[in-house]
């Protein structure tokens, strides 16, 4: 017997028989990034709610930060925020 293996939403399943992955509640993902200034190093604190408000208002769910930091001119450091979005649809 041949055994079928998914992953949805970080949960896997096994089932004997193939199924339709539109019976289940799927995820659309939006990103947002979010550079520090090249100099001062900060985060405008502004800017950040602006974005978390707008996404908000269109329907989007906060789900996770992700950070990155890079090096500028060999001497400043950078750091890029990515906000990760969400909506459920079916």
């Amino acid at each position: 017997m041949r055994s079928w293996y998914y992953s949805i939403n970080g949960e896997r399943f096994i089932s004997d028989q193939p199924f339709n992955m539109k019976e289940f509640d799927m995820r659309k993902y939006e990103v947002v990034t979010q550079d520090t200034s090249l100099f001062s190093g900060n985060l405008s604190t502004k800017k950040l709610k602006d974005q978390l408000n707008t996404a908000a208002e269109k329907g989007w769910i906060f789900d996770k930060v992700i950070s990155d930091t890079r090096r500028s001119l060999f001497l400043f450091k950078r750091e890029t925020k990515f906000l990760v979005f969400y909506k459920e649809y079916a």
